[in-house]
């Protein structure tokens, strides 16, 4: 089952989710090689059991076996792992203690239960025996039994159960099935015809990072390196120009734009500008005929006024002739002054005579 040593894991810069940011011992590796923590794997595992990475959205299908799918995923290290400070099965890891997977302190581990699975301290496996959900696990002692010592002398960063028979540890690796396989595992009838092909996980792992590490080697020495470090600079400059490019139509877009808008303001100011002069030229000759009329109605009002008040009969007849013709001038005026001389209509062309071109 996997285990955590501290005095390892601690030295490595663990990588942070790329969900949540934040850095965890339960980082587990996704088939996009991105880093995600357990509790936001959890959070977006579909129905289908696929695994879809919050950081570039692949899909990772979860593992069908074991308890635990989610813990049976590769866990992720950071770049002390990939400079060698665990996977490389030294003497001096191996004789790094057991510590206790609950403690923020490093406790040491006093029992294992391969049913989680963890390492406890005497504290936490009172606890965990205490507890409805996980009382009746099996505790192994990793020091008072010989199943226990044997777990406790094969921990490994990179240990996991075997998700058939729960108290053993992947010991081995079957080239021929690809499985990770514990010692059990190697006897069963699904094994035992291709048994020269059961190699240790060291011997595996030793083999694949040699194979991996000149496929890298290859790949660093080839010309497909170069090629996506031209492919990055291509596309570098592309985006800078064109950035540069819409900066430069953008200031063009406003220029003619200004210049539209200062055009449309001079056609504006010239167009008030004829309205008014056309005001005056209709206003004068109606201003003119509301003299006239005024001047007919006053004296109307007038030739009323002197009829009814004159009482000299030598008046009267000096002023008949005088009276009739300002009577037979009311008709006129009357006749000919009943509509406005000039047309309130105004007519002007509004439209300004330029062309909107798209740039």
């Amino acid at each position: 089952f996997p285990v955590s040593r501290r005095s390892i894991m601690s030295s490595m810069s663990r990588p942070a989710c790329v969900a949540c940011k934040k850095t965890s011992r339960q980082g587990k590796l996704l088939r996009c090689l991105h880093t995600v923590c357990v509790g936001c794997i959890e959070e977006r595992v579909q129905r289908s059991g696929a695994i879809v990475c919050p950081h570039c959205t692949a899909e990772t299908p979860a593992p069908s076996v074991g308890k635990d799918p989610i813990q049976c995923l590769p866990n992720s290290y950071g770049a002390a792992a990939s400079a060698g400070v665990v996977g490389r099965g030294d003497e001096s890891n191996c004789a790094a203690p057991v510590l206790c997977d609950e403690c923020f302190e490093d406790t040491a581990a006093t029992v294992a239960c391969p049913d989680c699975p963890s390492h406890l301290c005497q504290l936490h496996a009172n606890s965990h025996q205490a507890s409805r959900k996980t009382r009746t696990h099996k505790l192994i002692d990793l020091h008072g039994s010989e199943e226990g010592s044997a777990v406790a002398a094969t921990v490994s960063p990179l240990g996991y159960p075997c998700t058939i028979h729960k108290s053993k540890l992947l010991v081995s690796y079957c080239r021929q099935c690809k499985e990770l396989v514990c010692e059990t595992c190697v006897g069963n009838v699904d094994h035992v015809a291709h048994k020269e092909h059961v190699v240790s996980i060291d011997d595996a792992a030793t083999e694949t990072r040699r194979v991996l590490e000149g496929e890298l080697e290859a790949f660093n020495g080839s010309s497909a390196g170069g090629q996506l470090e031209t492919g990055l600079g291509n596309v570098g400059m592309a985006i800078r120009e064109l950035n540069d490019r819409t900066e430069h139509v953008s200031g063009e877009v406003c220029d003619y734009f200004d210049g539209a808008i200062r055009s449309l303001e001079k056609r504006r100011d010239m167009l008030l500008e004829n309205l008014d002069r056309l005001r005056l030229q209709k206003r004068q000759p109606l201003e003119e005929q509301v003299k006239r009329l005024s001047h007919c109605q006053e004296q109307g009002q007038r030739v009323v006024s002197l009829v009814k008040e004159c009482c000299n009969g030598c008046d009267m007849l000096k002023m008949s002739d005088w009276v009739q013709e300002a009577m037979r001038e009311q008709r006129q005026v009357a006749k000919d002054q009943t509509q406005p001389c000039v047309s309130s209509h105004l007519f002007f062309n509004t439209l300004v005579d330029s062309k909107l071109t798209l740039l």
